[in-house]
C-alpha cells in the first residue's frame, strides 16, 4: 500500500477510484496513459483481479497487471454499486 492507496487489482467489484499513481517502465506507463489510466482518473472495478476489468469515460479496459507494472489509487466516496 502507498500511503493510503491500494493497487488497482485489489478493489472490489463496483468500487469507484482514483488513480494516483502509475508504476512501471517508461513505455508500459505511456501506453497506460494513452488508454486513460493516468493520476486524477476515476474508474470503476467491473472485475477484480488480473486481468482487471475496469471502465473508464465510457470505456472498458481489461488489464493485467503485475509484473508489467503497477496502478495504484484511493478509493472514491459512494463507492459499491449493487452486487
Amino acid at each position: 500500500m502507498i500511503g493510503t492507496g491500494f493497487l488497482l487489482e485489489e478493489l472490489d467489484r463496483g468500487e469507484l477510484a482514483e488513480v494516483i499513481c502509475v508504476e512501471g517502465n517508461k513505455d508500459w506507463i505511456a501506453r497506460m496513459a494513452e488508454l486513460g489510466i493516468r493520476p486524477g482518473q476515476q474508474v470503476r472495478v467491473l472485475q477484480p483481479g488480473s486481468p482487471c476489468l475496469v471502465s473508464l469515460v465510457g470505456s472498458r479496459l481489461s488489464l493485467r497487471l503485475g509484473n508489467s507494472g503497477r496502478v495504484w489509487v484511493v478509493r472514491s466516496g459512494a463507492n459499491h454499486a449493487p452486487r
